[in-house]
């Protein structure tokens, strides 16, 4: 069985772009995350790892010193290192993703942009559970995540159907948790922070000046963040449209899993 820990970033009104992000890893290694990294609260005095603080130098942040903080983000990178396995995210630009996606097909997939963005990332966390032969995932997700009823009708739906057996999706395989007592979130955390400032300001931004702490200097693969435009919303709508009409629109929530 595979554990996989997911954050967001930018769902708050003000921001562009939504983005789901997440660390896939066996239960061994993220117990041996859990141990390395409560060692790590200890030693360093803080509670829980907030990567827009740290950048921010607020909260638990504010009076640490250069020192400390490479001391700690160093350490940081040598857990994730060597606990995960694999990282994913997904972005979608939140106007483009109004314009796009409505109607019907809105009330399947998602009518929050976070709900759609976690639905990409498990598309390609179902490629590596098959290759890694396992025979499901336990998903956790933060509980403060906005929405996260509708992840939860979403996976709801998704166990009743086949196609969540194929997507590793069990009865009771999906939780939303405290980043404080379930630790691998606070490594979720961090990569939902860097994908957004990748997008914000690589994509969107166009700036190229600026390099994602995180992305470079992990060397757990991470892909890149998948990003949806409304072109290539507009595309991803004529593809699953069709495929509810034929079946008049009875079928799970989920496009991304619906059959070909």
């Amino acid at each position: 069985m595979l554990s996989v820990f997911f954050d967001d970033s930018g769902t708050h009104a003000e921001s562009q772009v939504a983005v789901a992000a997440c660390f896939i890893s066996d239960k061994p290694r993220w117990a041996d995350f859990d141990e390395k990294w409560r060692v790590l609260l200890e030693d360093e005095q803080f509670t829980c790892f907030h990567m827009s603080d740290f950048l921010a130098r607020e909260g638990e942040f504010k009076n640490w010193n250069d020192e400390k903080r490479e001391r700690v983000f160093n350490r940081v990178l040598g857990i994730v290192d060597k606990c995960a396995w694999q990282g994913y995210a997904t972005a979608v630009i939140k106007n483009d993703y109004d314009r796009a996606i409505t109607g019907k097909l809105r009330e399947k997939i998602g009518d929050r942009h976070y709900t759609f963005a976690v639905q990409g990332c498990i598309f390609y966390l179902q490629q590596f559970m098959h290759q890694k032969e396992a025979d499901g995932i336990q998903y956790v997700f933060d509980r403060m995540t906005k929405g996260h009823g509708e992840i939860g009708d979403l996976f709801s739906d998704l166990v009743h159907d086949p196609a969540g057996d194929y997507f590793g999706i069990h009865e009771g395989g999906w939780s939303f948790q405290s980043k404080k007592r379930f630790l691998p979130l606070q490594s979720a955390d961090i990569l939902a922070c860097e994908a957004y400032r990748y997008m914000r300001d690589h994509v969107i931004g166009k700036d190229r000046t600026k390099e994602p702490l995180f992305q470079s200097s992990v060397k757990v693969p991470i892909l890149r963040p998948q990003f949806f435009d409304y072109d290539s919303l507009v595309e991803f709508a004529s593809v699953v449209t069709p495929q509810y009409e034929r079946v008049n629109w009875d079928a799970p929530r989920g496009a991304f899993f619906l059959p070909d």
